[in-house]
């Protein structure tokens, strides 16, 4: 499955707009919704263990299994929650 070179622009373009309005929009989410009471401030949230399996798939075909292992931390900081994976 190949692109044409105007589909390449195409998503080369909707690349730069994405990453642009994530950068512009994020901050702005968190600054709305959070800065209140401090942009980074501690707040408790649910933490524990998360275990996830499953097949890897490329190129429509299966070439492998994976196992996902994560620990949240039982803060958030600001919009922001530890996790180790």
């Amino acid at each position: 499955m190949s692109m044409s070179v105007a589909e390449a622009k195409e998503s080369m373009f909707m690349n730069g707009i994405l990453a642009v309005l994530f950068t512009i929009l994020g901050p702005t989410m968190m600054w709305t919704n959070y800065c209140d009471t401090g942009c980074l401030a501690r707040s408790p949230a649910d933490g524990g263990w998360t275990v996830s399996a499953s097949s890897v798939i490329f190129e429509g075909a299966q070439i492998g299994n994976e196992l996902f292992v994560r620990y949240d931390l039982d803060h958030k900081l600001g919009p922001f929650q530890p996790t180790f994976g």
